[in-house]
């Protein structure tokens, strides 16, 4: 029994941890339009979490200075299995048609896998404000906005949408061995 604890104990203390989640990942960042939605943006590249990318959706004057609508977003780990991205946006457009997108690949953490990316939660009107959602095709997700007439968040707006990750089975074994471990030491107090 204590060879099993000792096993365990150093299994745990040995192992190197895998960050699970979104939080601090390095992914890819692009956007897109249609129509004569108009984007301008941080610019297309590798990205860092906490210094993400930002938008600027128009028609506008001056790239958000005084008209269009602004987006940013962040990610959030609430658990092993589950992380969030929330957009938020403020601000309008002139009357557009067309689309905006943009688009976030390989966000996951080494020790996860993406299985999905889906709508959580938001206080966007999609009958007033804007349409606002999400494709995930195993490696991309984009997130698209269509206009009613144009792009409204003033007073501010957000979508939030759930990932569901997978955790690497060496995160599944190192979260064993310390459940082993515990158990052994609940048993040897008995």
């Amino acid at each position: 029994m204590k060879s099993l604890l000792l096993a365990a104990s150093a299994a745990v203390l040995l192992a190197s941890p895998a960050m699970a989640g979104i939080v601090g990942s390095t992914y890819n960042f692009s956007t897109s339009t249609t129509g004569s939605t108009t984007i301008t943006s941080s610019g297309a590249g590798s990205y860092t979490d906490r210094a993400n990318g930002s938008i600027c959706v128009g028609p506008n004057f001056n790239s958000c200075v005084s008209s269009g609508m602004a987006g940013v977003y962040s990610f959030a780990d609430i658990n092993p299995s589950l992380s969030q991205i929330t957009f938020q946006f403020a601000g309008s457009t002139f009357s557009t048609d067309g689309s905006f997108s943009v688009l976030l690949s390989d966000f996951a953490n080494p020790g996860s896998t993406i299985t999905n990316v889906a709508f959580s939660s938001g206080n966007i009107d999609s009958s007033n404000d804007f349409v606002f959602g999400v494709t995930w095709d195993g490696t991309t997700a984009t997130f698209t906005g269509t206009p009613i007439g144009n792009y409204f968040a003033e007073g501010g707006r957000f979508a939030t949408f759930n990932v569901t990750l997978v955790p690497e089975p060496s995160t599944c074994a190192l979260l064993g061995a310390g459940l082993v471990g515990l158990a052994a030491a609940r048993r040897r107090r008995k």
